[in-house]
């Protein structure tokens, strides 16, 4: 994580990085934002990577046994096709 410091001179003590996963854009991806910075990463939305990368080394099945919960939007088109028709 040398680049953020060259390039942006941000050092690793002011990073966040998280992923987002399923639903929101149906695939893994990481973000690195400013710690100070909090778009998209609620609790119900992103994950730390450090606590993944921990939970793995851990049990490396732990997302095989776990259920994520995930917030979605009210007119999110998934919340749409999960909820029973009326």
């Amino acid at each position: 994580m040398r680049v953020q410091e060259e390039v942006y001179g941000v050092g690793p003590e002011q990073l966040r990085v998280f992923i987002h996963y399923h639903p929101q854009f149906y695939h893994l991806h990481v973000h690195f934002t400013r710690a100070h910075v909090n778009p998209g990463c609620e609790a119900e939305r992103a994950h730390l990577l450090s606590d993944v990368i921990q939970n793995l080394e851990g049990q490396d099945d732990y997302y095989v046994r776990r259920t994520l919960t995930h917030r979605l939007r009210e007119n999110d088109p998934l919340l749409k096709a999960l909820r029973p028709p009326e």
